[in-house]
C-alpha cells in the first residue's frame, strides 16, 4: 500500500529528517506549487507552546527577510503546523557546514588555505555589517551555521534564532550566557545580553578564522571556568607558532580580532576583512583610522538617536515578528501530546500530527525561560525559591475560654442596659399574651369588651 505523503500546512511535501535539536527538527520538503525543494524548521509541538522559542523563530524569519540579497540563507514562508506551532521555510542548499568540513580536514590532518579563508570571510563580514548597520546582532556565529556551498557566493549564513535587535524587548534575563561557549566574545561572559553588539559576531568569526588556520581553537580548555578565564583574561595565541609560513602581520591581526575589550577589536565588517586581507600580504594595519574614529563616535550615541535608517528596517520587521506572535499564540488552542506509555513505541511524534489527548485548560503552560536555546553546560544551578514565612497562628482556644470570654462579654454590657432589656422583654410577653387570648376566643364568640381594647392596643 502507497504511503501518504505527509504534508505541512496544506503545501509542503515533507520528506526525510535532516536535523534534529532540542526543540524541533529540520526536515527536507518539496513545495508542490511550485515543484521545488525546501527546507522546513519545525517546532515539535512542546516548544510551539512555549511563548519565547515561538517568538525567537518569527524573530529570526523577519531578520532573514530585512537581510535579503546577502549571504544570509533566503526564507521562502512562514506557515503553522496542525498543532499551532509555527514552521520556517527555507530555501534548500546543496553542501555542508563548516563544522563538517573542519571535521574532514582534522581526520585527513589537513588546514584551511589562507586565500580561501579571505574568499569565505568577505560575503560573511559583509552580511554582518549590513545586520549590523539595522541593529541586528546574530549572537550565534559558529562553523554549524557557515553552509558552504557551490553556488555564488560559496556560503550561506544560517540560523538567527539568536538574533537581538537593539530597540526590541530582550528575550534572554540578566545574567544568562548565550551562545556556544568556544565561539562566545568576553563580553558575553559577563552575562548582560544588552550590552552585546556585532563586534561580539566578529570575534566569534575570528575564532573561527583560527580553527581554519591551525586546525585548533584559540582558548581549549577542559571545563568553562577555564575556558572563560582564558577568553576574559588570558594572552591571545598566536597562529604564526603554528604556521610559520604566514607573514608575522597575521599575528597582530588575530591579537587584534580577538581582543578581550570590544574598543580594541575591528569594529566593522568592512575593516575586519580589508585588514586580514593586508595582513596575508604581510602588511600592518594602522590601530586607529578615520573610519575607526567615526564607527566608535556613533557608537557612542545615546539609544534612541540612530539614524532614521537604522530604525526603521529591522524595527517593522520586529513589529512584523510581534504581529505573528500575537496571531500564532492566539488563534486556537494546542492540545497537550500524551506521555508515552510504557512499552510504547519512542517514535518522534511529527510536528504536524495533530497531538492525541486532553485538551488543556485556558492557561498556557509555564516557560521555563532557561532552557530556551541554551546549553544546560553554560546554565547555573538555581537554589529553589524559599517560600514566604506565614503569618504566626495565636495558641488555638479551648472550649471554656470561648465560653468565658462570651460571658464576660454579656457583663461587660453594663449595668445600665439591664432595666432596657427588662422593659423590651415585659413589653414582648404582653405582646404575646394578647395574641394568646385573641386566638383562644371560641370561634362565633364575640370577645369581651376589655379584651377587644387590649388586643387593639397591642396590635396597635
Amino acid at each position: 500500500m502507497q504511503q501518504v505523503p505527509w504534508l505541512a500546512a496544506e503545501r509542503y511535501e515533507v520528506g526525510e529528517v535532516v536535523g534534529r535539536g532540542g526543540y524541533g527538527m529540520v526536515c527536507r520538503g518539496v513545495d508542490r506549487q511550485t515543484g521545488r525543494p525546501v527546507a522546513l524548521k519545525m517546532l515539535s509541538p512542546e516548544a510551539g507552546r512555549d511563548p519565547d522559542v515561538v517568538e525567537r523563530m518569527l524573530r529570526e524569519q523577519q531578520a532573514m527577510v530585512a537581510l535579503q540579497g546577502t549571504c544570509a540563507a533566503t526564507v521562502l514562508d512562514l506557515c503553522r503546523l496542525d498543532t499551532g506551532a509555527p514552521c520556517l521555510v527555507l530555501e534548500w542548499l546543496d553542501g555542508h557546514d563548516l563544522e563538517a568540513q573542519f571535521g574532514a580536514w582534522h581526520a585527513a590532518k589537513q588546514l584551511g588555505d589562507p586565500q580561501l579563508l579571505a574568499a569565505m570571510l568577505k560575503p560573511l563580514t559583509q552580511t554582518l555589517e549590513r545586520a549590523h548597520q539595522i541593529g541586528l546582532v546574530h549572537r550565534d556565529i559558529k562553523p554549524a551555521n557557515v553552509f558552504l556551498v557551490d553556488t555564488a557566493p560559496g556560503v550561506r549564513l544560517l540560523d538567527f534564532g539568536l538574533s537581538r535587535m537593539k530597540s526590541a524587548a530582550p528575550l534572554t534575563a540578566a545574567g544568562m550566557v548565550l551562545g556556544s561557549p568556544s565561539y562566545i566574545a568576553p563580553e558575553t561572559w559577563r552575562g548582560n545580553s544588552t550590552e552585546l553588539d556585532g563586534r561580539a559576531d566578529l570575534y566569534a568569526l575570528a575564532v573561527i578564522a583560527f580553527r581554519w588556520l591551525t586546525g585548533q581553537l584559540p582558548f581549549d580548555a577542559t571545563d568553562l571556568i577555564a575556558k572563560m578565564t582564558a577568553v576574559t583574561s588570558g594572552p591571545r595565541p598566536s597562529v604564526v607558532a603554528l604556521r610559520p609560513e604566514l607573514p608575522a602581520a597575521v599575528d597582530a591581526w588575530m591579537s587584534r580580532a580577538l581582543a578581550i575589550e570590544p574598543d580594541e577589536r575591528f569594529q566593522t565588517g568592512s575593516i575586519f576583512h580589508a585588514a586580514f586581507e593586508a595582513a596575508l600580504r604581510g602588511e600592518a594595519w594602522p590601530r586607529d583610522t578615520p573610519e575607526i574614529s567615526e564607527v566608535r563616535a556613533l557608537r557612542g550615541q545615546a539609544p534612541g538617536s540612530e539614524p532614521p535608517e537604522r530604525k526603521g528596517t529591522l524595527a517593522a520587521a520586529w513589529g512584523a515578528a510581534g504581529s505573528l506572535f500575537k496571531r500564532l499564540t492566539s488563534a486556537r488552542k494546542r492540545e497537550t501530546p500524551p506521555e508515552p506509555a510504557p512499552g510504547e513505541s519512542n517514535r518522534p511524534v511529527k510536528p504536524s500530527e495533530p497531538p492525541r489527548g486532553p485538551q488543556p485548560q485556558d492557561e498556557d503552560p509555564p516557560s521555563d525561560r532557561n532552557s530556551v536555546w541554551l546549553d544546560s553546560l553554560e546554565l547555573e544551578d538555581v537554589p529553589p525559591s524559599v517560600a514566604a514565612p506565614s503569618i504566626a497562628a495565636g495558641p488555638a482556644k479551648s472550649e471554656d475560654e470561648g465560653e468565658a470570654k462570651r460571658k464576660g462579654k454579656a457583663k461587660r454590657k453594663g449595668k445600665g442596659g439591664k432595666a432596657k432589656a427588662k422593659a423590651k422583654a415585659k413589653a414582648k410577653a404582653k405582646a404575646k399574651g394578647g395574641k394568646k387570648n385573641k386566638a383562644k376566643t371560641p370561634r362565633g364568640q364575640k370577645p369581651s369588651k376589655g379584651a377587644k381594647t387590649r388586643s387593639r392596643k397591642h396590635k396597635g
